[in-house]
C-alpha cells in the first residue's frame, strides 16, 4: 500500500513540474516573441516601441526567474527558458539597428554570460558588435569583434552573408595595426 502511493506523489509531482515546464515554455516563446517583435519594430525605426518590447520581454523573464520552483522537466518539443543574457543581446542588436552604435558598445560591455549563449549565438552577438565598432570606425574592435565570432563558430562567419560583408567592410577600413589579423581571418572565410 505505502509504495502505490509513493508512486502516486511521485507521479503527482511530475504531473506538477511538467505543468510548470509548459508555463516556463510558454513564457519563454512569449518573451521570444517580443524579443522578435523589438528587432522588427528597430528595423521600422521605431526605438519607443522597439524599448517598450524588450522591456516587456525583460519583464517576463525576471517573472520567470522569481518563480519560486524551477521546473526539473520541460515538456518535449520546447525551446530553453528565456534568460537575461537574451534580453542583453538583443537591446544591443536593437541599438545597433537603429544606428545608435556608441550606445551598443556601452550595452554590450554589461552583458553578462555571453558563453552561456550557443555557439551561433555567441558568434551573432560578436558580429553585431563588429558592426558596431565598423560603423563608429574603429577597425581594430571590429577585427577583435569579429576574431571572437570565429572562434565561437568558425561556419558562421565562413558561410554567413551577413559576416562576408562585415569582413569586407573591415577590409575597406584597412588599417595597420590589425592588417595581418584580419587578411588572416578573411583567408580563413573563403574571402582572399
Amino acid at each position: 500500500m505505502e509504495t502505490t502511493s509513493q508512486g502516486r506523489g511521485h507521479r503527482r509531482r511530475r504531473s506538477v513540474q511538467l505543468r510548470q515546464g509548459r508555463a516556463t515554455a510558454t513564457r519563454s516563446s512569449r518573451v521570444r516573441l517580443y524579443l522578435t517583435a523589438a528587432e522588427a519594430a528597430a528595423f521600422a525605426r521605431d526605438h519607443h516601441g522597439a524599448e517598450r518590447l524588450l522591456d516587456r520581454a525583460a519583464m517576463l523573464v525576471q517573472d520567470t526567474q522569481d518563480m519560486t520552483s524551477a521546473p526539473d522537466l520541460m515538456p518535449p518539443g520546447t525551446t530553453a527558458p528565456a534568460r537575461p543574457v537574451d534580453v542583453a543581446v538583443h537591446r544591443v542588436r536593437v541599438e545597433v539597428v537603429l544606428g545608435r552604435s556608441g550606445k551598443a558598445l556601452r550595452l554590450a560591455e554589461h552583458v553578462d554570460s555571453v558563453d552561456a549563449l550557443d555557439r551561433e549565438g555567441r558568434a551573432r552577438f560578436y558580429l553585431t558588435l563588429a558592426r558596431a565598432h565598423l560603423h563608429q570606425r574603429d577597425q581594430p574592435g571590429a577585427v577583435l569583434a569579429l576574431m571572437q565570432a570565429d572562434r565561437a563558430s568558425p561556419e558562421e562567419v565562413r558561410f554567413n552573408v551577413y559576416a562576408q560583408h562585415l569582413l569586407k567592410q573591415a577590409i575597406g577600413q584597412d588599417s595597420v595595426t590589425v592588417r595581418h589579423d584580419l587578411y588572416r581571418l578573411a583567408e580563413r572565410a573563403g574571402l582572399l
